[in-house]
């Protein structure tokens, strides 16, 4: 992996490449040298409190607990009961009228259609709550998954995500926009019809704001982007799978058991990939939703598009996997912190050996 023969020369040099604390400490000496306490006591046994350098979300890598019976969500996928579907063909007058369609020849049967969300968060008649809430419908199938697209089908969808994403951003008033996708009922999903959602706020919520000055305070005290230097200095061991352009990897700093981030490998923004980078960036995500298939079974989990805020670089963008493994209880509410049982690294190679 390029990016990665430094550390794992000193690793070898060391003798000690098997030992998880060694592993991680000689990483974060790399990525930033005067944040090393962040995860530089980390190992297969012991508690350890550790903090994203960029979100700031608080994480305990708790493995004992990965001991317990009810550790992880045993259930298999359940997708919401759907007694009538109005995103199916010939239900097209239950959805308010659409705003894009794929293909747009209006005699062609659609494939997958854009509309405004009939129940939506924010709305253009507010004044604190201004917004827009869009719904891109998948496919014309209603049993369709990202799995069972082709990736030509994956990848117009992610165009139709881009082109709305392009949409929303002629909206002045609009300062970020959030694209997400729930899978299952436990996700948040209501309705089992593949689909997704885009929401355009006309404000910046706390914690992206938060995020946004600790990425300048990053940029000012390193001369480069987090991300960028994630990528340059990355073990191999927090590799899940890789193409040209993009590489999936389970963070340093993972909130849930098997959280995954495919991020590009060129400096391109959401809005600026071509087709044959969508295309290969469907191939990519269907990949790695094998792969976590393969390891967990087929679970809920919820897909993020990280995207800029409005006026920061916008090649700093990727996407963020959340199986839905564990649930959220009384320590996690009251104090914020999320607690993972599985270690990133354990994670990654889980996933990398189910390569198919």
């Amino acid at each position: 992996m390029k990016g990665s023969s430094g550390i794992m020369k000193v690793l070898r040099e060391a003798g000690k490449l098997g030992t998880l604390e060694n592993f991680v400490s000689q990483w974060v000496k790399c990525i930033n040298r005067n944040a090393a306490h962040i995860l530089a006591q980390m190992n297969e046994q012991q508690s350890t409190h550790v903090v994203d350098p960029i979100t700031g979300h608080d994480v305990i890598y708790a493995p004992r607990r990965a001991d317990r019976s009810n550790a992880f969500v045993r259930e298999t996928l359940v997708m919401p009961e759907d007694t009538f579907c109005p995103f199916c063909v010939g239900n097209e007058a239950e959805t308010p009228p659409e705003v894009a369609r794929w293909p747009v020849d209006p005699d062609q049967s659609w494939q997958g259609r854009v509309i405004p969300n009939r129940f939506p968060i924010v709305d253009t008649n507010s004044e604190s709550g201004y917004g827009q809430h869009e719904i891109v419908i998948e496919s014309s199938r209603h049993d369709s998954s990202w799995l069972s697209m082709s990736s030509a089908e994956l990848a117009n969808v992610l165009l139709a995500v881009q082109q709305r994403i392009k949409h929303l951003e002629s909206d002045a008033r609009l300062q970020c926009i959030q694209v997400f996708k729930n899978v299952g009922a436990r996700a948040g999903a209501s309705l089992a019809h593949p689909h997704l959602q885009i929401v355009g706020l006309g404000m910046i919520p706390a914690q992206l704001d938060s995020e946004k000055e600790l990425a300048r305070k990053y940029r000012d005290q390193h001369g480069c982007d987090y991300h960028q230097r994630l990528l340059q200095q990355l073990p191999d061991e927090l590799v899940v799978n890789k193409s040209d352009d993009f590489v999936t990897l389970c963070p340093p700093v993972s909130k849930m058991p098997y959280e995954m981030r495919i991020m590009p490998l060129v400096k391109t923004a959401y809005t600026g990939m071509s087709s044959n980078q969508l295309l290969e960036l469907a191939k990519v995500l269907q990949q790695t939703l094998r792969q976590l298939t393969a390891v967990v079974g087929s679970v809920a989990h919820n897909i993020l598009w990280k995207l800029p805020l409005r006026g920061e670089p916008q090649e700093s963008w990727y996407i963020e996997i959340l199986p839905r493994l564990t649930t959220m209880a009384g320590l996690e509410f009251s104090t914020g912190i999320y607690v993972n049982p599985i270690l990133p690294t354990i994670a990654a190679a889980n996933l990398r050996s189910r390569q198919l």
